[in-house]
């Protein structure tokens, strides 16, 4: 699997680097992703304004075991880290030398003043695209797939039936969620009805219209005040006729 991240130099950038570890056949995927995430969580430390202040945050302990496994172990990242970040070796004694219980520990360690923080800034960015380039390159575990066709082969009713199952929409769903999807159905068809309803009204409306404008026969029926009542509601024309 070859993965290649785009630099804008060709010189000893973190770029390159990285690279040569997405390249690299003889570690596997999971190396690969600890190692990255080891560097990443480093680095986001070196960029911080306030921890980088603080010398532990700077310091990487070369007898961690984890980080032994996980980054020390791969020569691209022990050059990163020693060329490019300018970390560099030192010896730190602990204990009393009087009665002989002083433990020495060698440790990676970069200056503050050598620190570069916006170049960690920009690996942290190649470091997020690099780890995204190995998530679409590795292959997804298809294991409940080939259960899928092998139970399918061996039983086509039981297929059929998960088949025609999985063909619900509703299937997965709770009783509750049921009983609201149906009532969104209903409300949702009422709506429409309702609409239709306007515009058949609209168009009665509009022909009637029509037909007073039109028809010199056309007379006013009666009122529905009228037929409840037995009187209609007389108006001026009707009291004191046309003028």
């Amino acid at each position: 699997m070859a993965l290649r991240l785009s630099s804008s130099s060709s010189n000893t950038t973190p770029t390159m680097y990285l690279n040569r570890v997405v390249d690299d056949t003889a570690l596997s995927v999971d190396q690969k992703s600890t190692c990255l995430k080891y560097l990443s969580i480093i680095l986001k430390n070196l960029a911080d304004p306030v921890k980088s202040q603080e010398e532990k945050y700077r310091t990487l302990k070369l007898d961690n075991a984890k980080l032994q496994a996980g980054l020390f172990s791969i020569p691209a990242m022990m050059e990163l880290l020693t060329g490019v970040f300018g970390f560099g070796n030192r010896s730190v004694t602990t204990g009393q030398a009087a009665e002989s219980t002083t433990n020495t520990t060698t440790t990676l360690t970069v200056s503050y003043e050598a620190l570069n923080q916006s170049l960690c800034q920009q690996t942290l960015i190649a470091i997020g695209e690099c780890q995204r380039q190995m998530a679409l390159n590795t292959p997804t575990t298809t294991t409940s797939s080939s259960r899928l066709g092998t139970i399918s082969g061996g039983n086509k009713r039981n297929h059929a039936i998960s088949s025609s199952s999985s063909d619900d929409p509703n299937s997965n769903l709770s009783e509750k969620q049921k009983a609201r999807r149906l009532l969104e159905e209903r409300q949702q068809a009422e709506k429409v009805r309702a609409k239709e309803e306007r515009k058949r009204n609209v168009a009665l409306l509009k022909q009637d219209k029509l037909v007073r404008e039109t028809d010199p026969n056309w007379k006013p029926g009666v009122s529905a005040a009228c037929a409840k009542s037995g009187a209609g509601i007389s108006t001026f024309r009707d009291r004191h006729g046309e003028q």
